[in-house]
């Protein structure tokens, strides 16, 4: 059983990594199926699968939230400033406050 946790962990984290959340739902479907088929074999009872599927899908979850931080310290290592100046402000101090919109022609939104 060691194994098949491992295997879902892994398959969570490979999906945090590689793709998004319409990647991850379709698993999220399957694996109860997958864990039926694996306690039936096993010869569990009712309760007991109902505690493996429970647990498979926390462990996918948990390794697809893995996979997620992953990736973004990875994406975020890449970065030219790296991961700790990912969370500073890049504004420059003497502009705070001014708006840096520029105002519409005097001739906008009329017809020629």
């Amino acid at each position: 059983m060691l194994y098949s946790a491992m295997g879902v962990a892994a398959i969570g984290v490979g999906a945090g990594v590689a793709f998004r959340w319409k990647v991850l739902l379709p698993v999220i479907v399957l694996l109860p199926l997958a864990a039926i088929m694996f306690s039936v074999s096993r010869g569990f009872s009712y309760k007991e699968t109902a505690i493996v599927i429970f647990i498979a899908e926390g462990i996918l979850q948990g390794g697809y939230f893995v996979g997620l931080l992953v990736g973004f310290i990875t994406t975020a290592s890449l970065r030219p400033g790296g991961v700790l100046n990912f969370l500073k402000t890049r504004r420059n101090p003497e502009v705070r406050g001014k708006d840096r919109r520029t105002a519409p022609s005097a001739g906008a939104g009329e017809a020629p």
